[in-house]
């Protein structure tokens, strides 16, 4: 059942993330419409600013000599998980309730997860091994196993 709402690639985690895009369309007109201040202009900005970072981290081939989905970019795909739940619930509250909470609330839980794929991108950049991502964890290090079967 975990599998069903939390596995990177299930049909669930994409639904939610595209019906709380559905959702945020028309609620976000609808707040700036009855709440035209600064505040929820700002804060609608720092959501969708944050949420377009999360995607585009997700969405780069951070390693060009790795298969898809090695090292870092697996993280990021991961982090899509709770983005797409942060989504849909930012959505519906948006709907039903006054926009500040909500807003502040998934800018909040945005924060957290873009915070961390911010340390995740800096060490890439600080690392200068030129070993490919999973290298020892594939065991594409081994070059003949029937070698390391005799030998034990």
């Amino acid at each position: 059942m975990l599998k069903f709402f939390f596995n990177r690639n299930a049909l669930t985690v994409k639904i939610a993330e595209l019906s709380g895009l559905v959702l945020l369309m028309p609620a976000t007109f609808i707040c700036l419409a009855k709440n035209p201040g600064i505040i929820i202009r700002v804060l609608f900005i720092a959501f969708f600013a944050i949420y377009a970072f999360l995607r585009a981290c997700a969405g780069f081939r951070w390693y060009k000599n790795a298969p898809p989905g090695a090292g870092i970019e697996l993280q990021f795909k991961k982090a899509l998980v709770p983005t797409s739940y942060i989504m849909l619930l930012t959505g519906i509250l948006l709907l039903i309730t006054s926009p500040v909470a909500p807003l502040s609330v998934g800018i909040l839980m945005f924060t957290l997860i873009a915070h961390v794929n911010a340390i995740l991108i800096y060490l890439h950049f600080q690392d200068g091994d030129k070993t490919p991502p999973n290298f020892y964890t594939s065991r594409r290090f081994v070059q003949n196993d029937d070698a390391i079967k005799s030998a034990v």
